[in-house]
């Protein structure tokens, strides 16, 4: 999913911001250990290298770990993820949304990832237009 963002989209940067400075005000105020905001400062720094498919992908290894986590426990959850790229579709009147609500991600792309995640518990959904 990241590896398909362009490096101009802001989603990218943001969340190397998030890892890097926002984790540092969590870290600061004692809701992330010392460690825990390392591998944030590295996953930070090293996002644009999933553009390359040299680091991996951190929304997929947070589904898998999702799964894994519902496997251990015995639950299960649902994942909507919304099924056309670059179309923000419309809001509950009918208008027009807003386009930072578009999908930056062509779900085709990950079908075999959540067709086993589905056969293993997960609810899957996709968002309505």
């Amino acid at each position: 999913m990241f590896a398909q963002l362009r490096l101009a989209e802001k989603e990218l940067w943001a969340y190397t911001f998030n890892c890097i400075v926002r984790n540092f005000r969590r870290w600061r105020q004692r809701d992330l250990t010392a460690g825990e905001y390392a591998v944030s400062v590295l996953q930070g720094v090293c996002t644009p290298l999933v553009k390359l498919h040299l680091w991996p992908d951190p929304y997929l290894r947070s589904i898998q770990r999702m799964a894994a986590l519902e496997q251990r426990y015995g639950v299960t959850s649902t994942l909507y993820l919304l099924p056309r790229s670059n179309d923000p579709g419309h809001d509950p009147a009918g208008q027009p949304a807003s386009p930072q609500r578009c999908a930056r991600y062509d779900i085709r792309k990950y079908a075999g990832i959540f067709n086993r995640l589905i056969c293993r518990g997960l609810g899957g959904g996709a968002a309505r237009y």
